[in-house]
């Protein structure tokens, strides 16, 4: 048996976070020297020693019967602060367990249909103002739109300019710090920014009544459970807000980035949007013929899964594949680099959407392949469906209407270890079809 400690460091900078390379590192690392990588956090609270558990077999032992081992809420805690509060993304059993159980209608099959419409109408809304600028920075029109769509659907928030204040609200509370900026700094920097934020959710959760026939997620809570307390309601809304949007939002702005970079798949994707109906007959059925939207979808979040790296903090002494492990060990699970091992994908730093289709346009044998965009069991994302049919809604819109085309070259990269949110601008350009 092995120390972690013992294990010989990889030390990862901050440039290594500016450059983007930190998943290829850990996984080039993995190859060599096993599922356990000692390995340095560059920079923010969590910064020093760490465990990443790369490949398959580490990850399903994380999501799966390790899960007990390991505290999701203490690691969470130092990237979004404790103000945010716990709910399901940061919670440990068995409170996560209860949590599921009570979003889950939310996110039903009958509750995505009744979704389709107003995702469609803020789709059509924002892509008529994204076509017309002509010129984009595809995170910052990405990250409204699925801001706005997770707060007025998922939430139940009025569609109005409240919303849109509370967007910019959020994007600057969650910015990682500019450059090699102090990152406890910036947390005291974002205090302001928690008051009003948490003002106006208490505002909205406050409105709500046991017996109302509000939408979302917070007044289903309080129609199940009456004696629900309001700050813990306020809790579930404020996670919410926080992991429903900015999954979706990373992952449609790399998508759109590789779509203006990859004319053939462009024209692939263009011509089967063409298949999807007209506006209030579309269906989940309809959306999941969209296969190589599927496979292209895929592709992009095996390259740039929100999460680079999944945080958790060791709760007692454990060891996995002969390594011991000791108990307040910072964890990271290497979604990142795991999507980029030899042993699970071939030429894995390559976009090759193909991978995720059969010989004849079917989901290929590679969907079963050990992808964790959005986690695995019973730490899967409770609202990968709704995320998935908000982008590909967006994504098959935009391509009857526009083509993503390059401005320049990109100068942009992840914005740290933990997450793949792009620091930086994301410039592509929207050519209206004649």
């Amino acid at each position: 048996m092995t120390s972690f400690g013992a294990l010989p460091l990889l030390d990862l900078s901050p440039g290594d976070e500016r450059d983007g390379s930190v998943a290829s590192r850990v996984a080039r690392a993995s190859a060599q020297r096993g599922p356990v990588i000692h390995a340095r956090v560059p920079s923010g609270l969590l910064a020093g020693r760490c465990a990443c558990l790369v490949g398959r077999d580490a990850l399903e032992f994380a999501y799966g019967d390790g899960r007990g081992m390991l505290s999701s809420a203490l690691g969470w805690r130092p990237l979004i602060g404790r103000r945010f509060g716990s709910a399901v993304l940061n919670s440990d059993e068995p409170a996560h367990r209860r949590e599921r159980r009570a979003w889950a209608p939310a996110f039903a099959t009958s509750a995505l249909e009744q979704s389709i419409a107003p995702i469609e109408a803020i789709v059509a809304r924002d892509i008529d103002r994204w076509v017309a600028a002509r010129r984009v920075d595809a995170y910052a029109v990405a990250r409204n739109f699925a801001f706005t769509v997770v707060a007025t659907v998922a939430a139940g928030l009025p569609d109005d300019a409240r919303v849109d204040e509370l967007g910019r609200q959020f994007a600057q509370a969650l910015a990682p710090p500019a450059g090699d900026g102090d990152v406890v700094a910036n947390h005291a920097a974002a205090i302001p920014l928690r008051n009003a934020i948490e003002s106006t959710l208490a505002a909205h959760v406050g409105a709500l009544h046991p017996d109302g026939r509000q939408s979302g997620v917070p007044a289903l809570l309080l129609r199940n459970d009456p004696s629900i307390d309001r700050a813990k309601l306020l809790e579930h809304l404020n996670i919410l807000l926080v992991a429903g949007h900015e999954t979706t939002a990373t992952l449609l702005a790399w998508a759109l980035l590789l779509l203006a970079s990859h004319p053939h798949w462009r024209a692939r994707l263009a011509q089967e949007a063409a298949s999807l109906p007209r506006a209030g007959e579309v269906t989940l059925e309809a959306l999941g013929r969209l296969r190589e939207l599927d496979a292209f979808l895929a592709e992009v979040g095996r390259l740039h899964p929100p999460l680079v790296h999944a945080p958790r903090i060791a709760l007692r002494d454990f060891v996995y594949a002969g390594v011991r492990i000791d108990a307040g060990t910072t964890i990271a699970l290497g979604i990142g680099a795991t999507h980029r091992l030899d042993a699970h994908y071939a030429d894995p730093d390559r976009f090759r959407p193909e991978r995720f289709l059969g010989a004849d346009g079917s989901h290929g044998a590679a969907m079963q392949s050990p992808l964790f965009t959005f986690g695995r069991g019973a730490r899967l994302c409770l609202g990968m469906r709704f995320a998935s049919v908000t982008m590909k809604l967006a994504l098959a819109r935009l391509l009857q209407r526009a083509s993503p085309l390059p401005v320049a070259p990109v100068e942009c990269v992840h914005a740290g270890f933990w997450n793949a949110r792009p620091r930086g601008t994301l410039a592509i350009a929207m050519a209206p079809l004649t």
